[in-house]
């Protein structure tokens, strides 16, 4: 059986982060991006309207969940508590990945994968394929389920 995907590109956001642990790059350094994300939902069956879902409705939903929780955030590892701790103290607005994740844009994109699959829950006949996220226009990395 076939099946439909869509591509959603979604609002652009942007966030400070840094790499820790074992790493030695310029990225060791807190420093932003301006993100961009996008989606990949596919289904077996259309619609009535001829649709695998409205574009309008997904980014809608999802990019009202970016600006709330992400946009202009330091992403921050919960593995690193020297820069949360900082944030916390400072009262600056960041968003936490949870455990011992780096904050790369590989992590980011499952991270997204799985937030982005709850809010598409009371959608049933679509499915989250692919989540790609942007560092710049040059580099991305996604995640996608078996």
């Amino acid at each position: 059986m076939g099946r439909f995907t869509i591509e959603v590109k979604l609002k652009d956001f942007s966030a400070a982060h840094r790499i820790v642990g074992n790493y030695n790059g310029a990225c060791k350094n807190l420093h932003g991006h301006n993100y961009m994300v996008v989606i990949f939902i596919y289904s077996t069956k259309l619609d009535k309207t001829g649709f695998v879902v409205d574009f309008a409705e997904i980014k809608q939903i999802i990019n009202n969940w970016i600006e709330k929780n992400i946009d202009h955030t330091v992403i921050v590892s919960a593995s690193d508590t020297a820069l949360y701790n900082f944030v916390k103290e400072d009262e600056q607005r960041h968003y936490l990945i949870p455990g011992e994740d780096n904050t790369s844009a590989e992590n980011i994109a499952k991270h997204l994968f799985e937030k982005f699959c709850g809010l598409l829950f009371n959608y049933p006949n679509i499915n989250l394929q692919k989540v790609q996220v942007y560092e710049s226009m040059t580099s991305s990395a996604s995640y996608q389920q078996d």
